[in-house]
């Protein structure tokens, strides 16, 4: 029952979302993070603790949304459903995705 409940919130963003774009109305985008996935990494560098992978903070879009069963949506271009991508938060929305020539090393 709470995962049904959830799903149907989500749903109804979803669809909010959607209404949004056939009337052209824009989200702000300021706050996706940079970069190709869904989070930006929240570590300082100046620190003393562990780099490590699993003791790092992230920043989560609020427009992701996860659900159980390898679902997830994207609020921000009103999608939800089972996408192998968006399940590893990688992103779908193609905003702010920091591929400069100057980012390749070569």
């Amino acid at each position: 029952m709470k995962y049904y409940f959830k799903f149907m919130i989500v749903w109804i963003e979803v669809m909010f979302t959607k209404l949004q774009l056939r009337f052209n109305v824009k989200k702000d985008n300021k706050i996706i993070p940079e970069g190709l996935y869904c989070y930006s990494y929240n570590c300082d560098v100046n620190t003393e603790q562990s780099k490590t992978i699993f003791d790092m903070d992230v920043n989560i879009c609020k427009y992701y949304r996860w659900l159980p069963g390898l679902n997830a949506g994207c609020t921000y271009v009103g999608f939800i459903g089972w996408d192998p991508c968006l399940g590893d938060q990688c992103k779908i929305c193609s905003v702010k995705y920091g591929l400069n020539k100057e980012d390749y090393v070569e």
